[in-house]
């Protein structure tokens, strides 16, 4: 179940009403992207549309909506010029939807149990259609068969001259599987914990891994000691992102052979200079690991632009890479 859902259950049993204001259409420069969420009661909000005036204005309609009784779903269209202040310049539209305890497509929601389901709704009169759950693999008079599969989240889509908004109810988050321990590692993962992001620790050292003190809701840590890290690779699902930096250069070498044996990785990540780069480049060419395969492997790993060596900034550079990544893959 997704983060807001979550709120939304938690702010309905302080309020008996809650309106969901909703980014749903953008145009040039804007604070959010499409799905971006705001909930609004009489006396409580959480989430954010991107702030300033347009989170102002928008907080003012969404209570006065709650205010009258309203129960139908309306749309605005803001631009962010001089109207607003805002110098953006672009366009938003948003979607307020007034939500009440007993609503059943709520209850719906709340009782979806697969991880294929889409919370579909017309803008406008779709010939008595309602609201609903849809599965991305129907068709027929399903909303989701003109979705644009190369996009992962939110999306509005125009069927039969209607209006859709439909996104999805589950989001899996990336996972990353860092090998080490040290002064780097625990940097990393203190950097990840503020990520969407399940990772996966792992050192032979006892003792040495220790949870992060402030994480993210959507945060997911496992700690795992072992004799042999490079065995580790060969429980790893598929499209993983692995960062490798232990405290020995036999062990990352075996490591990052592993890794690049299977071929199933979204990342790898090693620490170092470029010198162990090619090293380990050429170690892994004798052993018969294509140059295509070869060059997915990132080290230094991060951004080169950051070039301070701190355990800090080394984290910072990490995570701002993987940040980027999932972006341009629709993971984030």
């Amino acid at each position: 179940m997704l983060d807001w859902l979550k709120q939304l259950t938690s702010l309905l049993a302080q309020e008996n009403s809650i309106s969901l204001v909703t980014v749903i259409r953008v145009g040039g420069s804007v604070p959010r992207e499409v799905g971006a969420r705001m909930l609004v009661g009489r006396h409580l909000e959480a989430g954010t549309i991107g702030g300033g005036n347009l989170e102002y204005q928008s907080i003012a309609i969404a209570r006065d909506i709650l205010l009258s009784g309203q129960t139908a779903t309306v749309s605005r269209t803001f631009a962010l010029g001089p109207a607003l202040g805002q110098c953006c310049g672009g366009q938003v539209e948003l979607l307020f939807e007034p939500v009440f305890r007993d609503q059943s497509w709520l209850a719906s929601l709340q009782g979806e149990s697969g991880r294929s389901g889409w919370w579909c709704r017309p803008l406008e009169s779709a010939g008595g259609r309602l609201p609903g759950i849809y599965c991305a693999d129907q068709c027929g008079s399903n909303p989701l068969r003109k979705r644009d599969p190369a996009i992962a989240g939110a999306q509005l889509l125009e069927i039969d001259n209607t209006r859709w908004f439909c996104e999805p109810l589950y989001a899996d988050n990336p996972e990353v599987w860092l090998f080490g321990a040290g002064h780097v590692g625990q940097a990393v993962v203190a950097q990840l914990a503020l990520l969407r992001c399940d990772v996966v620790w792992i050192d032979q050292r006892a003792g040495l891994l220790q949870a992060p003190l402030a994480a993210a809701p959507r945060f997911s840590l496992t700690m795992r000691e072992c004799l042999v890290p490079a065995e580790e690779v060969a429980d790893a699902p598929a499209q993983v992102h692995y960062v490798v930096m232990t405290h020995s250069h036999a062990i990352d070498y075996d490591v990052c052979r592993a890794v690049l044996e299977r071929r199933d990785f979204r990342y790898l990540g090693l620490i170092g200079s470029v010198t162990k780069g090619n090293q380990f480049s050429r170690r892994l060419r004798h052993r018969g690991v294509p140059d295509s395969v070869i060059k997915r492997m990132h080290c230094p790993l991060g951004f080169g632009s950051i070039r301070s060596r701190r355990p800090e900034s080394i984290a910072l550079s990490l995570a701002a890479q993987l940040a980027v990544l999932w972006e341009h893959t629709g993971i984030d």
